[in-house]
């Protein structure tokens, strides 16, 4: 205890001791916070990649998309013998050109049946529109065209959207927390009730704030709204704002059993002020209101719906048709006729009518931006090859087992067709994941580092002003190791301190990391996580303790080995010569 005592003593006079602490917080904290970020981006890429691809792939060739699996129903039995493969789905998949959105695109046709089997298709479809190419829009198709679903990255601008629901009674706030599904994260959206609202401003509709809004919603009372100009109006205030960098289509969802009174939405549209009303034309029920000289684009839809059963799919066919029912056209070559054509220049491309009938938002822009779906016998007929199909994607019991497995089905297939694992498609992305890991951590050590000579710095600077006390204790029988330990307990401290200091930090920013980044965004313009480069909606974290453990040692290890050189100096002292001038 009298060590401890002396090593505290000691430590209280220096304020730079306080600043080699602080080192060492932030040196932790800074390792925590980004390893955990790491770790959650790891982590989710290849949740994801996992759930876009399947755990093993046979293609007919990889080399060749014209090599096609012509039998695929006998070879998908075949592989179903073995005891891992879970299930097996059949993809036929062919580059075209869109003209529209990014213009490089797959078409890959699917039996919607079997790839929910296999991969995570059927949880990345927004606006809770069924996983297949059912038509909502109550309109037969056009003859000869395509249902296809969308990558999100594809046609972006068509899904961006502004909602406010306007909610008229309790069974009205019940059905609105059911509904909000019908939110994607690229919208703004906002709720009111009729005396309170759960936003003061249209704001991104993230998967935790949705979530949040429906939670608020069923603690709501739900009375019934009586001024309705009045509530209108709070809803028309948010949605009259300038969009002029970009262009998102507007609704208001009045859930309400009552009919809207007459003129109740244009009396609170006339409440705004005219150069807002310009920013705002409202398309009501029987009425449309818009200012001279305002932009025909951005525009108010005023949706009445009435709550019940049906609500949500009511709330999907009415809100989730920013992009539904929008024509495509792609072009392509078949594979005939690059056989047929040759290189005489006699080829013709094809073009493909489709109409959209859904989309997904798988959170990697690679598939987002790439890929179109469409019924299998649908591309099977635009390209000409009845039955065929180039790839067969397969689940498994265990993906780690994936290369077991693979190994196995080459076997089983004797080299007609080549197989892949889902680790072997991604293998540059995941190493790039895992080096780019690796090598930040190694940097960033180094402020542990720095954090360590300071530390160095102040116990020499201790020595030094304290050699006097070093004396004395040494001439009244202080052995070397017990001066020793002292001055290795005050490395010891500064380091406790610095770590504990640091984990509670680094504890309380990952805990609100993604509001931290949004409030960041709000202020700034500036988001710090750009969602079109690392593939993901939110910051991802991982809370890894192996990993903290060893953050924690290796720094607790580099503070008492940068207190040693002092330390063994102070024990190293002759009393004779500590004195001699006192």
């Amino acid at each position: 205890m009298y060590k401890l005592f002396l090593a505290l003593r000691y430590l209280r006079t220096r304020k730079i001791s306080f600043l080699s602490m602080l080192g060492v917080a932030f040196g932790v904290l800074t390792l925590i916070v980004v390893t955990s970020i790491m770790g959650g981006f790891a982590r989710d890429m290849r949740a994801r990649i996992r759930g876009m691809t399947a755990h093993v792939t046979v293609v007919s060739s990889v080399f060749s998309r014209t090599a096609l699996i012509e039998d695929w129903e006998k070879v998908a039995a075949e592989i179903r013998q073995d005891p891992d493969v879970v299930a097996v789905a059949p993809q036929l998949e062919w580059p075209v050109m869109l003209d529209k959105g990014p213009k490089g695109a797959v078409l890959i046709g699917i039996v919607p049946e079997l790839e929910r089997e296999v991969s995570g298709f059927a949880e990345t479809i927004l606006d809770g529109h069924p996983p297949d190419f059912s038509n909502l829009t109550g309109r037969a198709l056009p003859a000869g065209w395509t249902p296809v679903i969308l990558g999100s990255g594809v046609l972006g601008g068509y899904r961006n959207k502004d909602v406010v629901f306007l909610c008229d009674g309790a069974e009205a706030c019940a059905a609105a927390a059911e509904g909000l599904g019908v939110v994607n994260p690229k919208d703004k959206f906002c709720v009111i009730t009729a005396d309170s609202e759960s936003a003061s401003q249209l704001k991104s509709g993230a998967t935790e704030r949705i979530a949040d809004a429906a939670d608020w919603l069923r603690g709501q009372k739900g009375g019934e709204i009586r001024d309705w100009p009045e509530r209108l109006y709070l809803a028309l205030d948010l949605l009259a704002y300038d969009t002029t960098k970009e262009k998102r289509p507007a609704k208001l969802v009045v859930l309400t059993s009552r009919e809207i009174p007459k003129n109740a939405v244009s009396e609170a549209w006339k409440r705004l002020e005219p150069e807002r009303r310009a920013l705002l034309p409202v398309v009501a029920p029987g009425e449309q209101l818009r200012e001279p000289g305002s932009d025909p684009d951005r525009h108010l839809i005023v949706l009445p719906v009435k709550p019940g059963p049906n609500t949500r799919l009511r709330l999907v066919e009415q809100i989730g048709h920013g992009y539904v029912g929008v024509g495509l056209s792609a072009t392509t070559i078949t594979p005939r006729d690059i056989k047929d054509g040759g290189l005489d220049g006699s080829i013709r491309p094809t073009v493909i009518k489709t109409a959209v009938v859904a989309a997904f938002n798988s959170g990697m822009n690679e598939y987002d931006q790439q890929i179109v779906y469409a019924p299998l016998e649908a591309v099977q007929s635009l390209l000409n090859e009845k039955g065929k199909v180039n790839r067969l994607r397969i689940r498994i019991r265990d993906y780690d087992r994936s290369e077991e497995t693979a190994d196995r089905l080459r076997k089983m297939l004797r080299g007609r067709y080549d197989v892949t694992t889902w680790q072997e498609e991604k293998a540059i992305l995941l190493q790039a994941v895992a080096v780019e890991r690796t090598i930040m951590a190694i940097i960033l050590f180094f402020i542990v580092l720095i954090a360590g000579f300071m530390i160095l710095a102040t116990l020499s600077m201790l020595v030094t002003e304290k050699t006097r006390d070093i004396g004395i204790i040494r001439a009244q029988g202080a052995t070397v190791g017990g001066v020793l330990s002292i001055f290795l307990m005050e490395g010891l401290i500064i380091g406790v301190l610095g770590v504990s200091l640091g984990l509670v930090g680094a504890v309380l920013i990952l805990d609100n990391l993604n509001p931290l980044a949004d409030w960041v965004y709000l202020k700034t313009g500036w988001y710090p996580f750009p969602k079109d480069i690392y593939m993901l909606d939110r910051i991802p974290t991982e809370a890894n303790i192996p990993v903290w453990a060893a953050i924690v040692g290796s720094t607790l290890a580099v503070c008492i080995l940068s207190a040693l050189p002092p330390a063994w100096k102070a024990a190293r002292l002759n009393p004779v010569e500590a004195l001699r001038y006192e």
